[in-house]
């Protein structure tokens, strides 16, 4: 018989759906704890407890004592996947959840329940405030045999037919106490002891004491990732000035703010409602729970658990990561992923002008990248091939790797293999220069070669620092000296017949493309001449005059002849522009250099 239709003025108010109590002290839905599965031992022994059993949400446990050797389960729950079950029931065998009810009162506690044909049939709940003095709320209820005059239990659909609620209301001694325990009590005795009893959608809630701390929003789980920062957050009313303590991994460890995670990693807001943990490190995983507290007493949160992966690295080449760059910014879209590709270091020295880090370049059968290693001395020889793992970022208008040594997810590997050939510089022809695209994802990071340009002179010796080199189009591209390099002190020629270095950039501006300049490592790498190259003529005409011009970075003398092939003379005293009068049906001009 069904006790909620027999009895309806007991003082046990029995619903067929949980009490609307407000907020919610405890609840097991057994999908996690899983007794007899994740809590453990299924089968502790006769008159042994199963313990430990947590609360799916926010804070309680529970466990089963039973006089016999009960074997503990977790099978199908009201439409969920798990329930608490057990066998080897006897009179006095009990199901117990301890809670605590600091700022609450009014509690109600609700569950669904029900037994296999021969499993315990009659039950009460009792509670207590000490553990050992146990009072019966109410009568003892009927449990309801699975199937019988109503829909199976199953996990698929859940069943209100199953459902008990209890208002404990008026019990005030449950009111706001550090610690409060409840037990689901055999009554008689089943007719057998494979019998079976199952309770699933354990619920305590209650209402918040006014004024007394409450939670609005529990901390939430997370997942990041290593080197990421990680946010906690808490949402609570109550009189003012509420306080807030946080802690990990377990209520005996109070957080404080200060150094943690890795590197310059840091733990900040441990008092207030927003945790952040900067530069997470694996070792910060685990448990998370804030204290909320006022002049009227203190509550607790849920668990948050934060989970902290190191994060995988895309294995690829580097004219992929080139192709991670924004068409209008020509910024890199994605500096959090980890990268990883493989390539021959290009570049004999460490370029970093930054103390205590590295930099170098690298370059594979496609394209070339520069990699940044901060707080690193580690520098790979030229022609070493090696790995790089880590993100991309942009740095005065260059792409590169942009590593920390104090993080264990960024790495340059020790050479795979040494003395390998340079790759051959990709010939570059300054005027290409505005072709952004082109300039990204074929030249820049590559070492390159340029031929037949002049030098900008401001002194006769070669310092660190920068100088326009200038083809004979008139355009020009920045050459960088690095003061590491030994071309420092080198003298500097007016003309070179080629100059091989890496492409590189500097530049503040957004879209990064204005900064391009050509990195020389060695004086070996260029290759200074005499002998001035072709120089465009540039030549405007009229039915009378034909004006001559021409860019006099060297003396030049200008001259004529009626034929291509025929006999030049030179125009005397002629410098550009010069204009000649139209005095013969066809006259052809050309440069000599002096």
């Amino acid at each position: 018989m069904n006790l909620k239709r027999l009895l309806p003025c007991l003082t046990a108010i029995l619903l067929a759906s949980p009490l609307a109590f407000g907020d919610t002290i405890a609840k097991w839905t057994f999908e996690t704890s899983e007794p007899g599965v994740n809590t453990l031992p299924a089968a502790p022994g006769a008159g042994a407890w199963l313990t430990n059993i947590v609360a799916e949400q926010p804070t309680g446990t529970a466990g089963g004592l039973h006089a016999g050797a009960a074997t503990y389960s977790s099978p199908a729950g009201n439409g969920s996947s798990h329930s608490f079950s057990s066998t080897v029931w006897a009179v006095g065998d009990f199901y117990q959840f301890v809670v605590r009810t600091i700022g609450f009162q009014n509690l109600s506690v609700s569950f669904d329940i029900t037994r296999s044909s021969t499993g315990p049939g009659t039950f009460a709940l009792q509670y207590s405030t000490d553990g050992s003095t146990f009072t019966q709320f109410g009568s003892t209820f009927n449990v309801l045999t699975n199937g019988t005059g109503a829909p199976s239990w199953n996990a698929t659909t859940p069943s209100s037919a199953y459902s008990f609620s209890f208002d404990l209301s008026s019990v005030t001694a449950l009111n706001n106490a550090p610690v409060v325990y409840f037990r689901l009590v055999d009554a008689v005795a089943p007719t057998s002891s494979a019998g079976t009893l199952r309770v699933d959608n354990v619920l305590v809630s209650a209402s918040t004491i006014p004024g007394f701390p409450s939670i609005i929003t529990q901390p939430q789980t997370n997942t990041v990732y290593w080197g990421d920062t990680a946010y906690l957050n808490v949402a609570a009313t109550g009189t003012s000035p509420l306080s807030y303590q946080w802690y990990y991994p377990n209520m005996s460890s109070p957080l404080s703010d200060g150094n943690s995670g890795y590197g310059a990693g840091a733990i900040i807001g441990s008092t207030t409602n927003t945790l952040v943990l900067t530069s997470v490190n694996t070792n910060q995983t685990g448990n998370y729970q804030v204290v909320v507290g006022n002049s009227l007493g203190y509550v607790t949160s849920q668990v948050a658990r934060l989970t902290v992966n190191v994060r995988p690295p895309i294995v690829t080449n580097i004219a992929y990561v080139r192709s991670l760059l924004d068409h209008t910014t020509w910024l890199p879209t994605d500096t959090t992923n980890l990268y990883s590709v493989t390539g021959v270091v290009t570049t004999p020295f460490n370029l970093s002008g930054t103390g205590n880090s590295s930099e170098f370049f690298m370059q594979d059968g496609a394209a070339g990248i520069c990699v940044f290693m901060g707080g690193g001395s580690y520098l790979p020889n030229a022609g070493d091939l090696v790995r790089v793992t880590g993100p991309v970022a942009n740095y005065s208008g260059l792409l590169e790797f942009n590593l920390s040594d104090s993080n264990p997810s960024h790495s340059i590997s020790s050479a795979i293999n040494t003395g390998n050939p340079l790759p051959a510089p990709k010939v570059f022809d300054i005027n290409n220069y505005s072709n952004i695209p082109y300039m990204e994802t074929n030249i820049e990071g590559s070492l390159v070669v340029v031929s037949n340009v002049f030098l900008q002179q401001s002194s006769l010796q070669f310092a660190s620092g920068a100088m326009n080199i200038t083809n004979v189009f008139r355009k020009y591209i920045s050459l960088y000296v690095n003061g590491n390099s030994d071309v420092i002190g080198q003298n500097v020629p007016t003309i070179a017949a080629s100059i091989a270095g890496v492409m590189s950039q500097y530049t503040s501006t957004v879209p990064a493309t204005n900064g391009y300049e050509l990195d020389i490592l060695r004086y070996s790498d260029l290759v200074s001449t005499t002998q001035v190259p072709p120089m465009p003529l540039q030549i405007q005409g009229t039915p009378t005059n034909v004006v001559v011009s021409w860019w006099a970075v060297a003396p030049f003398t200008l001259q004529t002849a009626p034929s291509v092939t025929g006999t030049y003379t030179d125009v005397v005293g002629a410098t550009s522009p010069v204009t000649n009068s139209v005095d013969s049906p066809a006259k052809f001009y050309r440069l000599k250099q002096d």
